[in-house]
C-alpha cells in the first residue's frame, strides 16, 4: 500500500484511504458466529483506485492483483500490487487473522473462501474497469474521426479564394440580361441619394414651384404633395406616371406602350365616340402592344388594359367593384376607331373581355387607389407577375415621386 500511495500527493492519499476504509469487508461476531460484511462489487477498493489514481491509467487493469491483511481498524485491507510483486498466501494471511482477532473464530476455509471471494471481485471489477477503457478509448476514436470528417467536407464547401475569382469570371461573362443568373431584387431599393431627391421633393412650399414637365404638362409641389401620406392621388399625377410609361416602352426591346389620359374615359362614356375621335388623329393606336386607359369614377382611381397582342381587355379595380360595363365601352371604342382612321372591320368576335378584380392585390384602406392603378400600369406593361401588397404602398409612393422627378422609371 505503501509503495502505491507514495506515487501520489496527500489529498489523493486522503481520498483513496477513506474510499479504501469504506469499502473494506467488515468482520464481527454475532451470536458467536463470525460475520463478514462485504460491499458490493461497484464499491470495491480496486474500483476507487482506479477511478481515484491517475496512475492506474498507466498499465492494464488486468495486470493487477490484490494485497489482503488487517489494518488496525479490524478490516480487511485490500491494496493493488503489479504481477512483479509476491502476493501473500492465505495461510499467512489465517496467521494474522488469528493473533488480531484472538476473540472470534473463524476456521482457515471460510477464511480461504473470503479471500477467494473478495479475489474474485476485484477481478471482475478489473475487468469492467478495463472494459470501460477500451470503450472510452473507442468513443473518443469515433469523436475523433467524426471531426476529421467535419473538417474535410466542410473544407469542400469553402471555396478557396482562386475558386471565388473563378466564379466571379463566369458570372460576369454571361449575358447581363440573363435572369437566371442575374436574379432580380423583389423591389428596386431606395438609396440615401434618391431619398434626398424624394425628400427635397416633398418640401410642402411654394406649392405653385414647377419641379419638372412631363409631355408639356408642368408638375408643381403641391401635385407631390399628393403621394404623401394617404392623400389621394390628382389627375396630374396619374397622367405623369402614365407618361413615364409610355417613355419607357420607347427602349430598346420593350413592349411599345400608349396611354389615354384621366379626361379620355369620362368623355367617352358621357358623350359618346365623336367628342373624342380627334384626340389620336396623330397616332396608330393599334400599332401598340398596350394601350393603358386610367379610369376615374368619382372618387377612385381603376385601370384597363388593352393587350393587342392577345386581343383582350382587362379591368382592374384595387376595391373588387368590377368592371361595370368598361370593358365594352372600350370594345365598342375600338370598333369605331379601327372604322374611322383604318376603314377596315375591327372584328371584335374573338377579343376576351376580363375582370380582373378579384384575382389582384387588393387595397384595405380608402386612401390608395391612385398609387395601386399606377403600380398595376407599370408591372403590366413591364410585363411581370404582381408581388406587391398593401403593406408596399409607402415605397411606391415614394418611387413614384423619385421616377416622375427624374422621369425615368426604376
Amino acid at each position: 500500500m505503501g509503495s502505491q500511495i507514495s506515487k501520489h500527493d496527500t489529498k489523493d492519499k486522503g481520498t483513496a484511504g477513506n474510499m479504501r476504509q469504506d469499502a473494506s469487508p467488515t468482520i464481527y461476531k454475532k451470536n458467536n458466529q463470525v460475520v463478514v460484511h462485504a460491499p458490493k462489487i461497484s464499491n470495491t477498493p480496486s474500483f476507487f483506485s482506479a477511478k481515484t489514481y491517475g496512475s492506474c491509467t498507466s498499465y492494464d487493469a488486468l495486470s493487477q492483483r490484490n494485497y489482503i491483511g488487517i489494518n488496525p481498524h479490524g478490516r480487511l485491507a485490500i491494496e493493488p500490487t503489479t504481477r512483479k510483486d509476491v502476493e501473500t498466501p492465505s495461510s499467512q494471511l489465517y496467521e494474522v487473522y488469528l493473533q488480531s482477532f484472538k476473540q472470534l473464530t473463524m476456521n482457515e476455509d471460510e477464511f480461504s473462501n473470503l479471500h477467494q471471494r473478495v479475489h474474485d471481485n476485484t477481478d471482475k471489477m478489473q475487468r469492467k474497469i478495463h472494459e470501460d477503457r477500451v470503450h472510452a478509448a473507442k468513443l473518443k476514436r469515433q469523436e475523433e474521426q467524426s471531426r476529421l470528417i467535419t473538417e474535410r467536407e466542410f473544407e469542400k464547401r469553402t471555396p478557396s479564394v482562386y475558386s471565388y475569382l473563378s466564379i466571379k469570371e463566369r458570372l460576369i461573362s454571361m449575358k447581363a440580361s440573363d435572369k437566371k443568373y442575374f436574379p432580380t431584387e423583389k423591389f428596386p431599393e431606395l438609396t440615401l441619394e434618391m431619398m434626398a431627391v424624394i425628400n427635397d421633393s416633398s418640401k410642402p412650399y411654394p406649392a405653385e414651384e414647377a419641379l419638372v414637365e412631363l409631355d408639356g404638362v408642368q408638375i408643381l409641389r403641391k401635385d407631390i404633395q399628393t403621394l404623401l401620406g394617404l392623400n389621394w392621388l390628382n389627375d396630374e399625377i396619374m397622367n405623369a406616371y402614365m407618361n413615364l410609361l409610355v417613355l419607357r416602352g420607347k427602349g430598346f426591346r420593350r413592349k411599345t406602350v400608349y396611354a389615354f389620359n384621366t379626361f379620355f374615359y369620362p368623355k367617352l362614356r358621357s358623350s359618346g365616340y365623336n367628342s373624342i375621335k380627334r384626340w389620336t388623329r396623330k397616332v396608330d393606336i393599334f400599332n401598340h402592344d398596350f394601350v393603358l386607359v386610367p379610369v376615374h369614377l368619382g372618387n377612385h382611381w381603376c385601370l384597363a388594359l388593352i393587350d393587342f397582342t392577345n386581343r383582350t381587355i382587362s379591368y382592374f379595380d384595387s376595391m373588387g367593384g368590377g368592371q361595370n360595363g368598361c370593358c365594352n365601352t372600350l370594345l365598342e371604342y375600338l370598333r369605331q376607331e379601327s372604322l374611322d382612321k383604318k376603314k377596315q372591320d375591327f372584328g371584335k368576335e374573338d377579343w376576351n373581355l376580363i375582370d380582373r378584380s378579384y384575382d389582384i392585390p387588393r387595397q384595405t384602406n380608402c386612401s390608395d387607389c391612385g398609387v395601386f392603378a399606377c403600380t398595376y400600369a407599370e408591372y403590366l406593361t413591364r410585363p411581370a407577375k404582381f408581388n406587391f401588397t398593401q403593406e408596399n404602398m409607402p415605397y411606391f409612393r415614394k418611387k413614384m415621386i423619385y421616377e416622375i422627378i427624374t422621369k425615368q422609371i426604376l
